[in-house]
């Protein structure tokens, strides 16, 4: 044995009437920190004294022949090594040397821990999974004479179960799959406790432990998860920024034509009532000038308008060219009064 380590020999009492020995291993100085082990020695053997605590049984009482039995217990007689009845809550007499309060019985609901279990899932890792089981007393006499221990009965084959359901699940299974466990313990034990006078109400997981290496590979299994959680969401909103982008551009496009086919209409709808207008107005100027040639001296005045207008128009040759074509006498007003007057020869005709 190493000179650091010692043997000891401890003794707890949960209860006055309860004694427990065991031995423990202790170091004479600062443990070092634990390399792969699931559970350090610490912390198992506390574990397993709070749970001996938890689960001692049978629980006697000294007969006073005046004795009370307190609420929420019962208290079971035996006469002569026989069972005389199960005493409810009050006073109550014995006989000295011929009853023996043989058990008390504490109905009420409670709590009992079993240390951590090693067990092997489905892929073949080691876990240690601790848990709580909430029972309660509901038939005295099953409980006393139905097993030697019903306590330690009861959660024996709760580790029992609970190692069979672990073993049907893989490890990543096991960590969100808290809530099956559970069910499927509390199904398997429920039936024999009832035959031990127990009632099996819960059956709650509280910590799942694994192995030093696999607590590191899960941590990086669940960063790489993460960071491909990650690209993906990153790449979906990329993709989505490209589609919207895409349909407003697809939108813009339709918009854009539909304004240009609409003004295109508009235009063509406007320069068809602009040259129906101006056809109107030549028309009515037409019938005006036709009117104002049959009338009297509506030619001569007709001719006057005319060589105005040759005026004009050879007044705007001579601004816009050196060169003019001019006819045998431009000055002499009878001559351009006579071009004038051939001029509305043919029109006068057509009008008539």
């Amino acid at each position: 044995m190493s000179p650091n380590h010692k043997w000891c020999r401890r003794k707890i009492s949960a209860r006055p009437h309860f004694k427990f020995y065991c031995y423990a291993t202790h170091r004479t100085h600062a443990p070092s920190m634990p390399n792969q082990t699931l559970q350090t020695e610490e912390e198992r053997v506390r574990a397993q004294r709070k749970y001996a605590a938890e689960t001692y049984w049978p629980v006697r009482r000294p007969n006073t022949v005046v004795n009370v039995c307190e609420q929420g217990e019962r208290m079971v007689i035996e006469r002569l090594g026989s069972l005389h009845k199960i005493q409810e809550p009050g006073l109550f007499f014995t006989i000295p040397f011929i009853d023996r309060i043989a058990f008390r019985v504490d109905m009420r609901e409670r709590t009992v821990g079993y240390p951590p279990q090693l067990a092997i899932t489905k892929d073949n890792v080691s876990v240690e999974v601790s848990a709580v089981v909430f029972l309660q007393f509901v038939d005295a006499e099953k409980a006393c004479y139905g097993a030697a221990n019903p306590l330690v009965s009861v959660m024996e084959l709760a580790k029992s179960a609970m190692r069979s359901v672990v073993g049907e699940l893989e490890l990543d299974q096991l960590f969100h799959s808290r809530h099956l466990i559970n069910n499927q313990v509390r199904s398997v034990v429920s039936k024999p406790a009832a035959n031990w006078g127990i009632r099996f109400t819960r059956h709650e997981v509280l910590d799942v432990r694994t192995d030093t290496s696999i607590s590191v590979a899960m941590d990086r299994q669940a960063a790489a998860e993460r960071l491909r959680r990650e690209k993906v969401l990153r790449a979906e909103g990329e993709k989505v920024e490209l589609q919207l982008k895409s349909e407003g551009v697809r939108i813009k496009l339709e918009n854009e034509s539909q304004g240009n086919r609409t003004r295109v209409e508009n235009e063509a709808r406007a320069h068809a009532q602009s040259v129906r207008i101006k056809a109107d107005a030549d028309a009515t100027a037409l019938d005006t000038v036709g009117n104002s040639l049959s009338k009297h001296f509506g030619r001569d005045a007709a001719q006057i308008a005319v060589a105005r207008d040759y005026i004009q128009m050879y007044a705007k040759i001579g601004r816009e060219s050196n060169t003019i074509m001019m006819g045998e006498k431009p000055a002499d007003v009878n001559t351009l009064m006579n071009q004038a007057g051939l001029a509305m020869a043919t029109p006068h005709r057509h009008l008539r």
